[in-house]
């Protein structure tokens, strides 16, 4: 899983996520802080995609367990839903229905060839999936959105299709994806509220007042705040898929490629 906060401002959508994924053996666990969440899409402008949930799986046999973090950082997935999501994303005028369809199908493509790799996840949820986009011409903000589901009778499903816009005068708000009932039960409301910052209060009251008036940078740093708190908070609640490691942001705003306002090195 993955904590992402997307945020509309006046000069862009900002998106952080943050960089744990957690790993499970039979015989380990192994949580590696050095995973990158958010991907652009190259051959398309102001965009960028994410996805949340059981997206990825690796190869991992004859790894030693102090060495699949380093394998993580250099080797390519078994299956990867992210790098999926971005081709589909590339294709001239595809919709988000025909993108989600394109990722589902790649999905059970790979789960039919390799079924012992989700089969403790049938009949349930595997992935969200995002695509954040940047209109410049309207000042307009975009988020379209699906979920993938590995069904009881093993079909592979794309679900929950929605698509928001945000217009200058619309109401500032944070759009969370993967843990966010964590950081609401667990952060908001619970211990992990002394974990924010002035960060997170500098930007709080912009939450609601028109996107046109909502700062980049403090919005920026309110995203970082919540994930940050939300990793310093699974040491009192743990959460079901682990947040952690650092915080990488980019703006997708007016310029081509979209902005990195923090990014941690490779």
């Amino acid at each position: 899983m993955t904590l992402i906060v997307v945020i509309p401002t006046v000069a862009g959508l900002v998106v952080a996520a943050d960089s744990r994924l957690t790993l499970y053996d039979p015989n380990w666990i192994v949580a590696c802080d050095n995973v990158f969440k958010i991907s652009e899409v190259e051959s398309v402008d102001r965009t960028v995609v994410f996805t949340t949930g059981y997206a990825t799986v690796w190869a991992l046999g004859g790894v030693q367990v102090d060495k699949v973090c380093e394998h993580v950082a250099t080797a390519k997935p078994k299956f990867d839903a992210q790098a999926l999501l971005v081709k589909a994303a590339q294709r001239p005028g595809a919709s988000l229905p025909d993108i989600a369809q394109e990722v589902a199908g790649a999905t059970g493509n790979y789960i039919a060839s390799h079924p012992a790799d989700y089969a403790g996840r049938l009949g349930q949820f595997l992935f969200q999936a995002a695509i954040a986009r940047f209109d410049p011409n309207a000042g307009k903000a975009i988020i379209g959105s699906f979920s993938v589901n590995f069904n009881a009778d093993a079909s592979i499903s794309a679900d929950k299709l929605e698509v928001e816009y945000f217009l200058p005068n619309d109401g500032c708000q944070a759009k969370l994806f993967g843990e966010a009932n964590y950081l609401t039960n667990a952060v908001f409301n619970g211990p992990g509220l002394q974990f924010l910052t002035e960060r997170y209060g500098r930007f709080r009251d912009s939450i609601g007042a028109a996107i046109e008036h909502a700062d980049p940078e403090l919005a920026s740093n309110f995203a970082v705040d919540l994930i940050e708190a939300a990793s310093r908070t699974t040491s009192i609640v743990p959460s079901a898929t682990g947040i952690g490691g650092p915080v990488d942001v980019v703006l997708v705003g007016e310029a081509a490629r979209p902005k990195r306002l923090q990014w941690k090195s490779t």
